[in-house]
């Protein structure tokens, strides 16, 4: 058999799910070990601002003392137990060596963040271009990476799992088995008791609105107190089985055993907002990183995590926009849910600075509890989940104007030859 004849049978087997899910997997990690090789092969700490906490809770995960209700924390203060100690004690029973721990966690999250965000996407288009696309657009971003040199493993372990307890709600939503109900009830659980308390706020928040868009935009008809009737007839018992999985975390807070930062009294200055903050739209809009505590003195992540002489921001500015533009030609509940939330988050990640930022100075001295949010920046963990939705909506687009142009040019040149054949 030639070549020419393998051709099709070559292409048929891409273009099977599970091989082409490989390819884009295989992509992915190959991307990410490149990213990653000084952390991989080398045998130094990595460096960023809150790393060497996170190092030193190998006195935690030797004994198992993650378990304890009540224990001290590395940074010197006491809270509760947290899920994601789970994870990093089970990584350092099998390598032994703290700093290589939070190393290997680290790289497993962006791997993580890339197979989430693919999952989500691909629930929804069914397109596996669109979706690499969305996993591109949603790990290399400058504001991912700037969490990567701060050191915030529990930043970026929320930022990895979210779009998959997005993708688990959105199934049980329109799926209402006894398991998938059961399984998003686990996620949550994870959410609860693993993410850092800002990324828990805001997800959750965001999470509270995606299924007020799906009772606005239902996939059948009914009023909508018959709507809301139905979802809570699962919705409840979800919550309630993630609150219960969740009992050591929310019991001991709820009795008053808490660490400090759960406390009414814990607080920031204003003006730790506005150093913490974009100072325009544009950089919300970008993603452009400012947290620059832990490569200070090597690298300016707000100028330095980009191209040499290239207008990153110009560039960025124009796909984000062609992609918020796909809501004029869809406007389902996935897209305009995830166009709001790219607007909003980025009003809000601006923090007190202008235009409008009145406002958040109004949220930041009314609101209870908002205070405790300095880092208004990270608002734009929604804005990339969403940039990267709204990119594969944009590719897959792309792609199906290109394909139909093929076809239409294919059709166009079959038509001539008939004509021709006919004229003779």
């Amino acid at each position: 058999m030639s070549l020419k004849d393998l051709k099709p049978e070559i292409k048929k087997a891409l273009n099977t799910m599970h091989v082409r899910i490989f390819i884009d997997f295989s992509i992915l990690t190959l991307l990410a070990a490149i990213i990653f090789r000084n952390w991989l092969f080398t045998s130094e700490w990595p460096a960023g601002g809150d790393i060497v906490g996170w190092i030193s809770r190998a006195y935690l995960w030797k004994n198992e003392r993650w378990l304890y209700v009540w224990r001290p924390w590395a940074f010197g203060f006491l809270e509760g137990i947290h899920l994601i100690d789970f994870f990093l004690s089970s990584i350092y029973h099998i390598c032994h060596d703290p700093a290589l721990t939070v190393k290997i966690f680290m790289f497993l999250s962006f791997l993580l963040a890339d197979f989430s965000i693919y999952a989500f996407v691909y629930s929804y288009s069914r397109h596996y271009t669109a979706s690499l696309s969305a996993s591109l657009t949603y790990t290399l971003n400058r504001w991912f990476f700037s969490q990567f040199t701060e050191g915030h493993c529990n930043i970026i372990f929320s930022y990895a799992l979210a779009p998959l307890v997005f993708f688990f709600v959105d199934r049980m939503l329109k799926n209402r088995r006894l398991k998938n109900v059961l399984i998003t009830a686990l996620m949550l659980s994870v959410m609860l008791t693993s993410f850092h308390m800002e990324c828990l706020v805001i997800y959750g928040f965001f999470l509270i609105i995606f299924i007020i868009f799906y009772m606005i935009f239902p996939e059948k008809s009914g009023t909508l107190f018959r709507r809301i009737k139905n979802f809570s007839a699962f919705l409840i018992p979800a919550i309630l089985t993630a609150l219960l999985l969740s009992a050591f975390w929310f019991l001991p807070i709820s009795m008053g055993i808490k660490a400090y930062y759960y406390s009414v009294r814990f607080g920031y200055c204003i003006e730790d907002a506005i150093m913490f903050s974009y100072k325009n739209l544009i950089d919300a809009f970008t993603l452009c990183a400012i947290e620059s505590g832990g490569y200070k003195s090597i690298i300016d992540v707000y100028k330095d995590l980009s191209l040499p002489d290239f207008p990153i921001n110009s560039f960025l500015f124009l796909i984000y926009g062609l992609a918020i533009l796909t809501t004029l030609f869809h406007r389902d509940r996935y897209t305009t849910f995830f166009a709001f939330s790219a607007l909003l988050s980025m009003f809000v990640a601006k923090g007190p600075n202008p235009p409008f930022g009145y406002i958040f100075t109004w949220m930041w001295i009314k609101v209870p509890y908002l205070d405790a949010f300095r880092a208004a920046n990270r608002m734009s963990m929604m804005t990339a989940f969403s940039h990267a939705f709204l990119i594969s909506v944009l590719t897959r687009d792309l792609m199906k104007y290109i394909r139909e142009k093929r076809h239409a040019e294919k059709k166009k040149i079959y038509l001539e030859a008939e004509i021709r054949g006919e004229n003779r």
